[in-house]
């Protein structure tokens, strides 16, 4: 497997590539060889701004593919020798040339010499005994060892040169070299696999590891492969990280299995970084879809119960083969999982299924458009779906009795609609029966039960608009196989299919209408009288919070009233009131009965801690008719019904409330008596001086 290209039928047509300029080679004669050597002008100058690059190039491309013309090259003239002499890293030719797009025609010049010289036996001899190349870059990265005891000022390989300059051309030259079992020895040779390992081990060269990473070749079993598996343990997150990745893009770029690089990533489980292993499942559970790379990872029986969460998709992938359903039920996984699932992760299923369709269906902002596209519309893997793919599956399946269960549950709560605990529970099994009848050996479960006709009632029937999308899509689940198919047809449900005519998963009723047709609720009865009053609160402090609602109305206090209801909600004696689904009545009978801007309907209703479900809605219907005032009420006089804007005058204040009450406001609320009313007295304060007696 290479970094470079992976694909065997590439590696082809290069072959057919380099043969065919071979015999181009083969046919030129000697007088237009030598013409060609000295037209480049590398033996004239050593300036290569003054060499005739494409003659160059065609030239090692072309003709010193031969051997013939390798030697012929090497032995007259001296061309090789002064063509490598450019890419010594101390001659500060290649090595110091900039780093930008014009002079990257060099660094693949660099990479086709390395690829002739290797072609012919004497071009690997003259690499390995008469050429400086290698063991100056040797000495390069030993530059950059701290416990080598050469250190140098500027080093070939220093983090500036290396972004700046060709020197990061080097390793494109040692991977091209690297995919050659010659060139494998002439580095093991001079000592650059042992330079390499140092420089993995550099906490401060980063970009230098990832060069060495992105540019080795690893299609042959050897110190490459060390290299890799090095750093993919180093001690450095960040370095962990990009060679996970890296490996994991390899294993994609691979038609075929290949045992070493699922082992390497099944090592990336056990990282005590939560980041690598998510990176490594995320890998596996790609490569897994290929049966011929599950049936080999699951071969090797990693341990994944150590990963939590993160590695429960994995293993659902294990069970959907036979092998790894035994291995897995083997462990005693099966069982502890089936618990869990019937007790907790079926309604996990359910709302991780609903966040899904909501994020689909429903308004998102760009911060979720990314979230949207990640999502293709498949079904998440189910447990009971996967269990049901294999024989042996379908047997713990059968001797657990837990389908049975199911059915029983839809048949007794099939139709229900105010318990959102057991409607909830409802959809989970829904997707339970669903996931399991989506396959050719969990359908006989659901005929055995005869449930299908039961879903479909509820499907038509039930009142919860999302028991019945649950139901259209556990049936299109039930309709993804050919036999469950013909079944829903016979109920005039039809499932779609592909051109060649394989079901999609989706069904769609004939009788349209009847599914999308729900029964409208029995309204309450409607008076024409809509001046009615309700019935005066009760405590003190119901009083109040409604005064100060209804104080919200008025511009001039509106302010002061809002301010005290701040802080009356922050109160503990206040709590209750603002949990009291008959205050929240009260509070809306006043929303409804006078003129209120938007923004403070809104801030009215966020002061109540109540939640909507189908109890408030009853209760809130029942204090309708209790706290509704007889005909006969009469109202106080509105001298009785004036709350003072100071607070109640009865009661005394302390110095740190002086202020903040100072600003509760207050106004008129029908029904409001205040039973103690203040003396008042309008004669002035009088007093008599002298005549004492």
């Amino acid at each position: 497997m290479s970094a470079n290209s992976v694909e065997d039928t590439v590696r082809r047509g290069q072959r057919q590539v380099e043969q065919v300029k071979i015999k181009i080679g083969m046919q030129m004669d000697d007088k237009t060889f030598q013409s060609a050597l000295l037209e480049t002008q590398v033996m004239l100058t050593n300036n290569n701004s003054k060499w005739n690059f494409e003659v160059l190039q065609d030239l090692i491309e072309g003709p010193l593919l031969h051997p013939k013309r390798m030697e012929e090259a090497i032995k007259v003239g001296r061309f090789i020798r002064r063509l490598l002499a450019f890419f010594h890293p101390f001659s500060h030719r290649f090595s110091d040339m900039d780093n930008n797009k014009a002079n990257q025609r060099w660094v693949k010049l660099g990479c086709s010499l390395m690829s002739t010289l290797m072609s012919s036996s004497e071009g690997v001899r003259f690499l390995s005994t008469e050429d400086l190349l290698l063991k100056q870059l040797t000495k390069s990265f030993a530059q950059l060892d701290p416990f080598n005891g050469t250190p140098s000022k500027d080093p070939i390989f220093s983090e500036k040169r290396f972004s700046d300059t060709l020197t990061c051309g080097y390793l494109e030259m040692l991977g091209v070299l690297s995919t050659f079992e010659k060139g494998l020895e002439l580095m093991e040779k001079f000592k650059i696999f042992t330079a390499l390992y140092h420089i993995c081990e550099l906490r401060s060269r980063e970009d230098l590891v990832k060069g060495i990473i992105q540019n080795l070749d690893y299609s042959i079993d050897g110190h490459s492969r060390i290299v890799l598996s090095k750093v993919l343990t180093s001690t450095y997150q960040n370095i962990r990280l990009f060679a996970t990745n890296h490996l994991g893009e390899l294993i994609k770029q691979s038609y075929q299995a290949s045992a070493w690089t699922l082992r390497l990533l099944l090592t990336q489980l056990y990282d005590t970084s939560a980041d690598v292993c998510e990176m490594a499942v995320h890998f596996l559970e790609e490569a897994c879809e290929s049966m011929d790379i599950l049936q080999l990872v699951v071969e090797m029986q990693p341990t994944l119960d150590h990963l939590g969460q993160i590695g429960h998709p994995l293993l659902l992938k294990f069970m959907s083969t036979a092998m790894g359903f035994r291995y897995l039920f083997d462990a005693g996984y099966i069982d502890r999982e089936m618990d869990m699932w019937l007790n907790d992760r079926n309604v996990f299923y359910v709302i991780q299924v609903e966040t899904f369709l909501s994020k689909v269906f429903g308004y998102s902002n760009g911060d979720e458009h990314e979230d949207i596209l990640a999502f293709d519309g498949t079904v998440p893997a189910h447990f009971y779906g996967e269990m049901s793919k294999t024989e042996l599956g379908c047997q713990v399946l059968q001797e657990k009795s837990h389908f049975a269960d199911f059915a029983h549950f839809i048949r007794q709560h099939g139709l229900e609609c105010d318990d959102s605990e057991l409607i909830m529970k409802l959809k989970s099994i829904l997707w339970a029966v669903g996931n399991i009848g989506a396959t050719d050996g969990g359908l006989p479960f659901l005929e055995e039960e005869e449930i299908i006709p039961a879903i479909l009632d509820i499907a038509e029937q039930s009142p919860v608009p999302s028991v019945r999308g649950t139901c259209f899509f556990v049936l299109g689940l039930i309709s993804s196989t050919s036999q469950g198919a013909e079944i829903l047809d016979d109920y005039r449900w039809e499932a779609t299919l592909s051109p060649l005519g394989v079901p999609t998963g989706l069904c769609i009723p004939v009788d349209l209408e009847k599914f999308i047709t729900i029964p409208s609720w029995t309204p309450p009865p409607i008076t024409d009288d809509n001046g009615f009053r309700l019935i005066p609160p009760t405590t003190q402090a119901e009083i109040e919070v409604t005064t100060a609602i209804q104080n919200l109305g008025n511009t001039v206090i509106a302010n002061a009233a809002s301010r005290s209801l701040t802080k009356m909600k922050s109160r503990p004696e206040y709590r209750p009131v603002f949990s009291s689904v008959s205050t929240f009545y009260r509070a809306l009978h006043i929303i409804s009965t006078q003129r209120y801007r938007l923004p403070v309907r809104r801030y009215i209703l966020d002061l109540f801690t109540i939640e909507m479900d189908s109890d408030v809605a009853k209760s809130l219907a029942d204090y309708a008719k209790t706290l509704r005032a007889p005909p006969s009420f009469k109202p106080t006089s509105p001298s009785d019904r004036v709350v003072s804007m100071f607070g109640r005058l009865a009661r005394s204040r302390n110095d740190s409330e002086s202020d903040s009450d100072a600003s509760d406001g207050t106004a008129e609320l029908d029904g409001l008596a205040i039973k103690e009313k203040p003396v008042i007295t309008l004669r002035p304060v009088s007093r008599i001086i002298g005549f004492d007696k």
